[in-house]
């Protein structure tokens, strides 16, 4: 075990001693164990096809430990965690001719005809494309949910992905309440998409048939106060058919792989996703998505758990919506973001207590 002081972390108390005139001082000290992740990334496209094709910035980008460690020691604060990133072997899988144990039927069922690779967060293992995914990067067993057995984190990088629920039955207009045909449907953002329609789930209950979800049908986005504006009356607005999609626009997801949309990002964008992503995967208590306050400031952060206030530019790796440049581990605690009612507060460090 690895242990560290941290001076910043001490508290300190002076008692006096009133008959010898004597002031002692008492010290606590965290000690903090170190946590290492290994980490490898990869990108997967078809060079051949330019809605699949990672744009060349990001192919020329070195993911290992030495283009991205420094920077994760530096801003993840090394003290108490470190990730050891290093490039797949092969960097990059090509998908333009089948790779080995892949048809081109498969390779080609892994994207729909925008060229988004398509994950079903509602589905154990993330949906059948991720079970080729899992074949390409040789799982011992593709089909089934969970990490690789050597303990190694996969992050997968794609140019485009589409996270979908699936309808289980039609939804006429009015409805407050949909179900989808998965088992589990994400803690967050609570805000997905449906049709033309932005809609906010509010709680769900698993079915034998599919799970129910209570909505509340969004009007718009107040980019003022940042917040969603419910619309009056309730309900849907339109009517949904039987195996609609219903979108979550989540750029990444910490499942087995970890997946992440590269989109418009640059490739220190991307650094800092896959970051916060990993802060997902550690072991044995993962790092969960915080919302960085700033009481200078009055907007609400993401729409399932306003508070006061949220940073312009965020000083956790954590804050639930990647940005900023100083993407630290912080002590102090911060307000957890999804499905928090009670307002629960977490400090980042005591994560590493020893």
């Amino acid at each position: 075990m690895t242990s560290h002081t941290c001076a910043d972390n001490a508290r300190s108390h002076l008692v006096k001693n009133e008959n010898v005139g004597v002031s002692l001082a008492r010290l606590w000290v965290h000690v903090y164990e170190m946590v290492t992740l290994n980490a490898i990334v990869v990108k997967v496209h078809a060079s051949t096809n330019n809605k699949t094709a990672l744009p060349q910035d990001h192919l020329n980008a070195n993911y290992s430990d030495t283009g991205l460690n420094a920077d994760a020691k530096h801003l993840v604060k090394a003290a108490v965690l470190e990730f050891n990133i290093e490039n797949n072997n092969p960097d990059t899988i090509n998908l333009s001719s089948p790779p080995a144990g892949l048809t081109a039927a498969e390779v080609s069922s892994m994207f729909n005809a925008a060229g988004d690779f398509i994950y079903r967060p509602g589905m154990d293992n993330g949906g059948p494309g991720v079970t080729l995914l899992k074949k390409l990067l040789n799982y011992p067993d593709p089909a089934k949910s969970g990490p690789h057995s050597d303990g190694i984190v996969r992050v997968v990088l794609v140019r485009s992905m589409k996270s979908v629920y699936i309808l289980n039955r039609a939804a006429a207009v009015g409805d407050t309440r949909i179900r989808v045909a998965d088992n589990k449907v994400t803690t967050g953002p609570s805000v997905l998409t449906l049709g033309a329609e932005k809609i906010r789930f509010d709680r769900k209950n698993v079915g034998p048939d599919g799970t129910e979800i209570d909505i509340t049908v969004m009007d718009h986005y107040d980019h003022t106060n940042q917040t969603w504006i419910p619309k009056v009356p309730a309900g849907l607005q339109a009517a949904h058919n039987v195996n609609d999609e219903i979108e979550d626009n989540a750029a990444g997801w910490s499942a087995d792989p970890v997946i992440i949309r590269i989109g418009d990002n640059s490739p220190d964008d991307i650094k800092r996703v896959i970051l916060h992503e990993l802060g997902h995967k550690i072991k044995p208590k993962k790092l969960r998505d915080v919302t960085d306050a700033d009481p200078t400031r009055t907007v609400t952060s993401s729409p399932n758990a306003p508070v006061t206030a949220y940073r312009k530019n965020s000083t956790s790796i954590m804050h639930w919506q990647t940005g900023g440049h100083c993407l630290c581990l912080r002590y102090l605690p911060r307000l957890l973001t999804h499905n928090n009612p009670g307002r629960e507060e977490e400090n980042q460090w005591e994560h590493f207590r020893s």
